[in-house]
């Protein structure tokens, strides 16, 4: 969870998504948010429409560095036999939401 400059309680969760034939994006371990506008865990959660990583990334965590810069760590590549190392990646905080830099 991260509570986010406006107030709200962000919750990073990961789903596998089986892609359509041909597509690039929507592979594997995709991460999304819900939203808590009251900033309370209690809710309500509001599912955003978009995904905050599309492929390739699941069980995701949110932490800042020691200089304040927001990232996500994620497990990448999403594939079998053991190939998956953790990835950092830098993220922006929006004024409605996150977005990865």
């Amino acid at each position: 969870m991260y509570k986010a400059k406006n107030g709200d309680l962000l919750l990073l969760w990961s789903s596998y998504s089986i892609p359509n034939y041909g597509d690039e994006g929507f592979g594997g371990y995709t991460v999304a948010i819900s939203r808590s506008k009251s900033g309370s865990i209690q809710g309500p959660w509001i599912h955003e429409d978009s995904l905050l990583m599309d492929r390739n990334a699941g069980h995701s965590s949110l932490f800042k560095g020691l200089d304040g810069q927001l990232f996500i760590s994620t497990h990448y590549p999403d594939t079998p036999h053991g190939n998956e190392r953790p990835l950092f990646l830098k993220v922006s905080e929006l004024e409605d939401g996150l977005k990865i830099s």
